[in-house]
């Protein structure tokens, strides 16, 4: 003879399998979030995305790969507090570094020679590098392509300090460390065309520090 189990105890074994179906899926959800932000946050740590064109201190996110940057890649500059101006057509440099790898510093003078990328306006602007990431430069000292005075060969010689400087000048007005970023308007540069053949212009320190 067959059991059959009083109604109360179906109802408990039903209640009891309810839970254990409700807590495994609770479990399997759980897993999944934490597995899928641990992977993105992994992926948003690994990109390497500051050295994707690094050329005598010079450096830009995308001057490699135009505006493609991937979620990830963005997530990435949003956590570091990073904000990319690069658009289809327009492009930035930063450089913290002279050409021997050495930190800029507002107690030394410095020069920059060379050609600078074509484009149908420039602007070159010197920050302190702690506030290298703010999105107004307006109140900072600048230089630009229209105020600038060119070689006969299209190359440039800017001084780079805090006294002034006959000729073209750039003034630092930071305490210490300083950034400089140079931004590029209308340039063919940012459809993504590699600049790797292009020339930077070069940054050299010049006399002693004060």
């Amino acid at each position: 003879m067959d059991f059959i189990p009083k109604d109360d105890e179906l109802e408990s074994s039903l209640g009891k399998m309810r839970k254990n179906n409700l807590f495994a899926i609770g479990f399997s959800l759980l897993f999944g979030i934490i597995f899928g932000l641990a992977s993105a946050f992994y992926l948003i740590n690994t990109q390497n995305i500051s050295t994707a064109f690094q050329f005598q201190g010079w450096q830009s996110w995308s001057a490699e790969t135009g505006s493609s940057l991937n979620p990830y890649s963005w997530a990435a500059l949003g956590m570091r507090g990073e904000i990319p101006f690069d658009t289809s057509t327009n492009i930035e440099f930063r450089a913290s570094v002279d050409r021997d790898g050495n930190p800029l510093k507002a107690q030394c003078s410095y020069q920059i020679t060379g050609e600078i990328p074509q484009s149908r306006l420039w602007t070159l602007v010197s920050v302190e590098t702690n506030q290298a990431n703010q999105l107004d430069y307006s109140n900072q000292t600048y230089i630009s392509s229209r105020q600038i005075q060119f070689s006969a060969d299209n190359s440039i010689l800017l001084a780079v300090q805090k006294d002034l400087s006959a000729g073209n000048w750039l003034e630092i007005k930071a305490a210490d460390e300083f950034t400089l970023i140079l931004r590029l308007y209308s340039t063919w540069l940012a459809s993504g065309i590699s600049i790797k053949s292009q020339t930077m212009p070069v940054i050299e320190k010049v006399g002693h520090c004060s």
